[in-house]
C-alpha cells in the first residue's frame, strides 16, 4: 500500500474513533484524541501488513488471521462497549471464519 493510502486509512480511522467516543458520550479531551491515534495507528499497522497474506501455506493464512482478528478487535473496542471476552470470542469467530472460507475458495 502507498503512503497516501495509509494516511487516508488513518484520518478515516482516527475520525471514525472520535465519532464514536462523542457518540458514546465521552469529552473532546486528551484521552479521546490519544484513544483515536492509538486505534488509528494499530488498524493502519495492520493495513501495512497485506503484502505478508500473499505468502504461500500457512504464513499467509496465520497473517490473514492476525490482521483479521485484530482489525475486528479493535473495531469492536472502538464503536461498542462490549466486555473484553465477548469481542475476543467475536473476532476469534470472525477471523476463523474468514480463514476457512479463504481454504474452501
Amino acid at each position: 500500500m502507498s503512503f497516501s493510502d495509509l494516511l487516508i486509512r488513518w484520518v478515516i480511522m482516527a475520525t471514525l474513533t472520535i465519532a464514536s467516543g462523542l457518540w458514546h458520550g465521552q469529552k473532546l479531551n486528551g484521552l479521546l484524541f490519544g484513544g483515536a491515534f492509538l486505534a488509528a495507528s494499530i488498524v493502519v499497522g495492520i493495513a501495512a501488513l497485506y503484502p505478508l497474506t500473499k505468502l504461500p501455506g500457512l504464513p499467509g493464512i496465520g497473517v490473514t488471521w492476525l490482521r483479521n482478528f485484530v482489525s475486528m478487535y479493535v473495531l469492536i473496542a472502538v464503536l461498542t462497549k462490549f466486555p473484553q471476552r465477548r469481542r475476543i470470542i467475536t473476532s476469534v469467530t470472525y477471523a476463523t471464519l474468514l480463514a476457512i472460507s479463504k481454504l474452501l475458495w
